[in-house]
């Protein structure tokens, strides 16, 4: 998800590869990245990882991973910080 009211010039580049997906990493199943401004920030963790960006001035403001396989928890964390974010 991206949000934001103004134009931004900020470069983001989403890559997400499951086990069995063609082409996928080499020697893994799969890997995630998500990089701004060309820098990879993502935690590479199992599940879902989240990059918060400001997108008016391309500052990463938080990185997180929600591993939704291996924790029931998961989903709910997920969605309360996903709710508990602010901006425009």
């Amino acid at each position: 998800m991206c949000r934001t009211s103004e134009a931004s010039a900020v470069d983001i580049f989403v890559r997400s590869e499951g086990c069995n997906d063609p082409g996928k990493a080499p020697n893994t199943c799969g890997i995630a990245y998500i990089k701004v401004n060309g820098k990879d920030y993502s935690l590479h963790g199992r599940g879902i990882n989240v990059v918060v960006v400001d997108a008016t001035i391309g500052v990463v403001l938080q990185t997180k991973t929600y591993d939704t396989y291996g924790d029931s928890n998961a989903p709910n964390r997920l969605t309360g910080f996903l709710n508990s974010l602010q901006g425009e």
